[in-house]
């Protein structure tokens, strides 16, 4: 133990001191500008996924499905512009439903040489691995070999158990989940556990009980991680590669990936034989690092232009991401359009066949006169509004009366509203707003469309049916030079956590959406130096706050 004390104390030493010049180096060569990315069949796919597998799949305290492969599949199937039922089980159930074809695929499994048997996998997502888990108090159990004579858990049907197959001698014992399996080594009952090692160290932080383990030997099945097809479906492995190449390509991946798996995460156990190899690479890169600092300047240049490129490349992206939830809007909107122009189209059919018997009419022609135009005026209107809500273009802010902006929206969106269900209101007392038209009348039709969606789907049967109320406010915040624009609702309301994650992208409850609907809302305030956020309670209903800069009836910002 001695020995090993002043071993350590001199790793500890000489680490320092390289640490320190390799620093000092690499500080040296990359001493340059640094630049922040900104920027832009019809068939439903039936989709299996573990319902306790974090971070890869889970349902959280609130019953919420979340976790990396769900944030994948979201992105995925909106590449490929398709639907899909996302259907959460037991993992064994998974694995049986999609060998009877009772599902098309699975969101998220490790690639086996025997799996490969039974299922197509696509590209990889992650590659992952499986590691041996003891009381950090265990000194008898180092590696795989170990194990025999032992009880060692498992989560059945995981790549661990085909790991524990390769040692006779194993009193393995299997769980439904992986936080059960690692609870028998916490309270004693089994010696290790083996299993997949994000997940248990994610199950351990959630038990507040990292302390108390220690990841022993070498990682053990390191495989890749990917998305399992039904065989008789070739085609649509083909499609999911395509896609996730794409999204891969795009950065959406690794937006998703950082948010899952971006934590540093630390291993417990580390032997003396380990540390002696850390060691000994870390000489290795450091030594490295001298004549790496040589080339580092070289490669600037060209890392810079790349990075120019990716930013062009993602604004371009996000531009027809806005314009794709843009034209969602505004085929939401169809079925309404289309009978605000049947209703002027009927006034003007029906006048016009009477023309032939009432021509010598005097009052007759006279209502013609002034009907026919009005209702062809009114129809020109519509179209008009619906083109410059359409038509994408640059953010051109400048001065905004909200009075007829708010009515125009509520002639646009009447027909949605009709039967008396839900009443569309204003209360203005804040004229004026700086910002683009066009986007400010995108995010206002976003809202209200959203408030009539969760109006609608708040059910039938619950006794007396509640009258559904949109109002839209204004408020003059002079101290600030902002107004307070408000949109409530009295419809479900949200919880706390949907609240809180309204604004991510691919997060939605509306079945068959991509939500990315408040996502744009969010951007396009900000473009517009704006802020927004939201107050919901359940069964209260639900506020979106937004504060944009004001402007003056007199023509001059405040």
């Amino acid at each position: 133990m001695i020995r090993n004390l002043k071993f350590t104390k001199a790793f500890l030493v000489l680490f320092f001191v390289f640490f320190l010049y390799a620093l000092s180096v690499v500080n040296l060569a990359i001493a340059q500008p640094s630049y922040a990315v900104e920027g832009p069949t019809n068939d439903v796919i039936r989709v299996a996924g573990d319902i306790n597998y974090p971070p890869y799949e889970f349902l959280d305290q609130n019953g919420v499905y979340r976790g990396f492969n769900v944030n994948m599949l979201n992105a995925v199937f909106l590449e490929l512009e398709m639907d899909f039922e996302l259907i959460p089980m037991k993992w064994e159930e998974a694995q049986q439903a999609l060998r009877r074809g009772e599902v098309d695929m699975i969101q998220g499994m490790i690639r086996t040489p025997e799996r490969e048997g039974y299922y197509l996998f696509s590209e990889p997502l992650v590659t992952n691995g499986q590691a041996i888990f003891v009381r950090k108090d265990n000194q008898f159990i180092s590696a795989l070999e170990d194990l025999k004579g032992r009880t060692v858990t498992y989560q059945l049907g995981d790549v661990a158990e085909e790991i524990l197959g390769w040692e006779p001698g194993v009193d393995a014992l299997g769980f439904a989940d992986q936080e059960r399996a690692l609870a028998d080594v916490l309270n004693g009952h089994a010696d290790a556990f083996v299993g997949n090692r994000l997940t248990a160290i994610y199950y351990l932080q959630k038990m507040r009980r990292l302390e108390d383990i220690k990841i022993v030997g070498e990682p053990m099945a390191v495989t890749d991680y990917c998305m399992a097809v039904n065989p008789d479906h070739p085609e649509l492995l083909e499609k999911l590669n395509g896609a996730i190449k794409r999204v891969k390509e795009s950065g959406v991946y690794d937006q998703i990936y950082k948010k899952w798996f971006g934590e540093q995460l630390v291993d417990y156990g580390i032997t003396l034989d380990q540390a002696k190899r850390i060691f000994y690479l870390l000489l290795g890169i450091m030594s490295l690092s001298i004549f790496a600092a040589l080339v580092v300047r070289q490669w600037n240049a060209k890392l810079t232009k790349e990075v120019l490129f990716q930013t062009e490349k993602i604004r371009s992206q996000e531009a027809a991401i806005r314009q794709y939830d843009k034209m969602q809007t505004v085929g939401n909107l169809a079925a309404g359009i289309a009978h605000e122009l049947r209703n002027p189209l009927t006034s003007i059919k029906t006048l016009s066949e009477l023309v032939p018997l009432k021509r010598d009419n005097d009052r007759f022609i006279e209502e013609f006169k002034e009907i026919v135009p009005s209702e062809i005026a009114r129809m020109d209107q519509l179209i008009t509004d619906l083109l410059d809500y359409a038509r994408p273009k640059v953010p051109e802010p400048r001065e905004i009366d909200l009075v007829s902006l708010v009515e125009n929206l509520e002639r646009l969106v009447r027909p949605r509203s009709e039967g008396g269900s839900v009443t569309i209101g204003h209360r203005l007392e804040a004229l004026w707003v700086y910002a683009d038209p066009n986007q400010l009348k995108q995010i206002l039709l976003n809202l209200i469309l959203n408030s009539l969606d969760a109006i609608a789907g708040m059910g039938e049967g619950a006794g007396s049916v509640r009258q559904g109320r949109i109002e839209i406010t204004s408020t003059l915040m002079g101290e600030r030079g902002v107004v307070e624009l408000v949109v409530s609702d009295n419809g479900p309301g949200m919880t706390g956590d949907e609240a809180a994650r309204a604004f991510e992208p691919f997060v939605t409850s509306k079945r068959g959406g991509y939500g990315l609907g408040l996502p744009m809302v969010e951007q396009l305030i900000r473009e517009n130096n704006g802020t927004i956020l939201v107050d919901s309670t359940p069964g209260a209903g639900t506020r979106i706050v937004m504060e944009l800069p004001a402007f003056e009836e007199r023509g001059s910002r405040i």
